[in-house]
């Protein structure tokens, strides 16, 4: 059933063009609502649960392991609540509907009567789907009414929290909003799922460098020969290359997932959302940060020992 049509049916059941109106323009926002909500509300959520500064992860060595976790616990996250979400959406989906008469839509510019029997109904399958989740009073603890309307939008949680029935132009925009909030965070999945690619390819090529590293370090620079210097030298400025390679395809996005998330106007980056809890936001700039200040020192070793012959 299109808006359009529920709009025509509604017309003609005693309903004025004005409240038919409001109710497009309330289903129109929600469309833009949901889809500019998984990544900015994830990151406030979190940023609620975490507390202060003094709770994040010590600063130092984060490495890709904690990087590779935070993945996987954001992905454990969002898989649940696509999980809930489907199964939601097919809970309501399968409630029987009431007929659209001009009272069935007083409710969505109506506040202050509390849970109507649509209302009630709906809420037990929210409940005891999206708010059944494993996380959901660790990562949200918020009551069925905010969850409702921070993942719907105020105005479909005002029409269900105050619709005395369940007409069928209420229910499928409830199915609609339900979809829209299970394929916005199938989105951000893909993008996690690209993510750990990128994470683990940069992991095997800065593996590379420092094995190579090792091997120069391990060298008695007192006792080489200046020739055997001059290309133990060489071989650290190669490696010096390869980081500062590696750090500009990670920056420039050869090393970092295409970016398919929901758009926001306050969403924050993609590495912040994702490794807010660790003691750097960028685990692969880091990485290869210190590795190429450790190709330095041994380098300037073998610069001290060249100048003092």
């Amino acid at each position: 059933m299109t808006t359009h049509g529920a709009a025509t049916r509604a017309i003609s059941a005693g309903v004025s063009r004005a409240l038919v109106r409001a109710i497009e323009t309330a289903v129109l926002l929600l469309a833009s609502y949901t889809r500019a909500t998984v990544v900015a509300r994830r990151m406030a959520t979190r940023a609620d649960t975490r507390g202060t500064d003094e709770e994040r992860e010590p600063t130092g060595d984060v490495g890709f392991e904690r990087a590779r976790r935070a993945l996987e616990r954001e992905r454990d996250v969002l898989t649940a609540e696509c999980d809930a979400f489907d199964a939601f959406a097919r809970r309501v989906g399968a409630l029987g509907t009431t007929e659209a008469a001009s009272d069935a839509y007083d409710g969505l510019l109506t506040e202050g009567r509390g849970d109507g029997r649509a209302g009630s109904r709906v809420r037990e399958a929210y409940a005891e789907t999206v708010m059944a989740v494993p996380h959901y009073d660790e990562e949200y603890g918020e009551s069925y009414r905010a969850h409702l309307a921070a993942e719907f939008g105020p105005a479909l949680a005002a029409a269900l929290r105050d619709e005395p029935g369940l007409p069928a132009f209420l229910q499928q925009q409830v199915v609609a909003a339900a979809r829209e909030a299970e394929a916005s965070r199938a989105a951000v999945l893909d993008a996690l799922e690209r993510e750990r690619a990128a994470l683990d390819a940069a992991a095997d090529a800065l593996t590379d460098v420092e094995t190579e590293r090792a091997v120069v370090d391990s060298r008695p620079f007192a006792s080489c020969e200046r020739g055997e210097l001059a290309r133990l030298r060489a071989d650290l400025a190669d490696l010096a290359a390869r980081c500062e390679s590696l750090a500009e395809r990670r920056q420039s996005g050869d090393l970092r997932p295409e970016r398919r998330i929901p758009p926001s106007l306050d969403a924050p980056g993609f590495e912040e959302y994702v490794y807010d809890g660790l003691a750097t936001t960028y685990p692969v700039l880091s990485a290869v940060a210190r590795e190429s200040e450790r190709v330095e020192r041994t380098r300037a070793a073998i610069e001290r020992v060249l100048g003092a012959r």
